[in-house]
């Protein structure tokens, strides 16, 4: 990641939406849970949905982009994995 000057902001961010993400869950699924009959199948499908999720946004989202929109050689990079431009 290369965020130029905003390196504390972007990592300060993504630290505090992880660690919301983990404060939130026990409860949420505390909740799902009791609306659910007690299902653990389906706390466990919807973890799966959203690790499925994730990888194909990691397959969508450039790699080789900047913050500030080009990357270390110049260029702009608006490729993606998918796309075979990501690397």
């Amino acid at each position: 990641m290369d965020a130029g000057p905003y390196i504390g902001s972007v990592s300060g961010s993504m630290n505090m939406i992880g660690n919301l993400a983990g404060s939130t869950a026990p409860p949420a699924i505390g909740y799902l849970l009791s609306m659910a009959g007690h299902a653990w199948s389906l706390v466990f499908y919807l973890s799966a949905a959203f690790y499925v999720v994730g990888a194909l946004a990691w397959l969508v989202i450039p790699h080789c982009k900047q913050v500030l929109g080009t990357d270390r050689a110049g260029r702009h990079c608006s490729g993606s994995f998918v796309a075979g431009e990501g690397f």
